[in-house]
């Protein structure tokens, strides 16, 4: 007995390996409002290669035996592959292995991760499967895993990948905006420009006639004589030359061919600050600002770990930053720089207007890439004046009304790039 399934929409069904559940998945999901576009989402299967976007807007990237959180988009050292056991489609609480550009597979070691062993390795270290194993969670609650999907990934230990600043990390047993990912598969996208055919047709015609008129000639002679002789000569001539019309036709025909072109380009400014960077503060005294309790103060020119901030743009995560551009800076403890009356401190909770910065060149321009180094000022939204350490002081405030020398800051960057 022959029997045939029609996909509709041009769905592509796999069969999974015999001795696993015969699970048919088929059909596309819809959803306009969603940031897909109402495209279709493709499903995710074992040993497919997918991109790992972090909240900041950057990708997951393997650098040696260390995975860091910070390539633009979908490039090469962002390619992982995602395995479970039996194959097949990946499902909501799925056990999984992700393995690396480089082979190895990502595990879990002290709240580190780390991509050290080859998943064959785990036939005679017992203790690695363990390490490199992780429970794919959706965000939904349940079915397969599709293209946008936000999805966890839960260690053995309980704790769930997350990601601060550049690191990847598994710190926490809880879900929320760090531990996020959204999966993307490794379809290309690429930007095409197409010119028309373009035809152009020209037709000249000519005519010229030229007419010569008839041209007759009589001549009539009588002479008269004695001998009455009458001679009479009579002379008759007709000309007539007649040069017909005369026509010409030129026919030009141009046609430009159209062309396909398809560019792919990629810039990099080196040196410029991107959202999601680790900085430091540097005061125009310079010392750096370090976080003593909940006040900010600028106290030693040595760095320090208590020094380190993470700089970000709403909503611009992985973008570079501008002079104009508003920023927001991320103590050690998680908490958000900010700037009140009696000075300038952290809190965990406040008005995004509190916690913002407009950061600002000399010059005033707007849309100058902010390198390394460069010195800026940070004029505090909530209370419209900049950042300043006074002279003789180690405080950093919010009461300098114009752009002058206590209020010069440089944001001093390892992890720009030279």
């Amino acid at each position: 007995m022959a029997f045939g399934l029609v996909c509709w929409r041009g769905v592509a069904v796999r069969w999974a390996p015999w001795g696993q559940q015969q699970d048919l998945f088929a059909g596309p999901t819809f959803d306009t409002a969603a940031p897909w576009g109402g495209k279709w989402r493709a499903q995710f299967w074992s040993g497919d290669t997918v991109f790992l976007q972090a909240h900041t807007g950057l990708y997951f990237s393997q650098i040696g035996r260390d995975i860091s959180v910070m390539a633009p988009g979908k490039v090469a050292s962002a390619g992982f592959r995602i395995h479970k056991k039996w194959g097949g489609v990946l499902s909501h609480l799925d056990e999984v292995w992700i393995e690396a550009p480089n082979g190895k597979v990502l595990e879990e070691a002290n709240r580190m991760v780390l991509a050290r062993f080859d998943r064959e390795e785990t036939g005679s270290l017992p203790w690695l499967a363990k390490q490199q194993n992780l429970i794919l969670e959706r965000e939904r609650g349940s079915g397969v895993i599709l293209e946008y999907d936000h999805v966890y990934f839960k260690t053995a230990a309980g704790n769930y990948l997350d990601v601060e600043a550049l690191d990847l990390t598994a710190r926490f047993p809880v879900r929320s905006e760090w531990q996020r990912m959204t999966i993307r598969n490794n379809m290309s996208e690429t930007s095409t420009t197409t010119t028309t055919v373009t035809t152009t047709t020209t037709t000249t015609t000519t005519m010229t006639t030229t007419t010569i008129t008839v041209s007759t000639t009589s001549t009539t002679s009588t002479t008269s004589s004695t001998t009455t002789r009458t001679s009479t000569t009579s002379s008759t001539t007709t000309s007539t030359t007649t040069i017909t019309s005369s026509t010409t036709t030129s026919t030009t025909t141009t046609t430009i061919t159209s062309t396909s072109t398809t560019v792919t380009t990629t810039s990099t400014i080196h040196g410029t600050l991107i959202s999601g960077f680790r900085v430091r503060l540097q005061s125009h005294t310079g010392n750096f600002v370090n976080m003593q309790g909940r006040y900010a103060l600028a106290l030693t020119s040595e760095p320090e770990p208590l020094q380190q901030m993470t700089i970000k743009k709403r909503g611009d995560e992985g973008d570079y930053v501008y002079s104009g551009d508003t920023v927001y800076f991320i103590v050690p403890l998680g908490e958000y720089l900010q700037a009140v009356v009696l000075g300038v401190g952290s809190a965990a909770f406040a008005h995004p207007e509190s916690q913002g910065f407009v950061i600002e060149t000399a010059s005033g321009k707007t849309g100058v890439e902010i390198k390394g180094g460069d010195p800026v000022y940070l004029r505090a939204l909530a209370i419209g004046k900049y950042l300043e350490v006074a002279s003789g002081t180690t405080m950093v405030t919010a009461t300098a009304s114009e752009k002058r020398g206590a209020a010069v800051f440089r944001l001093v960057s390892d992890d720009a790039s030279a």
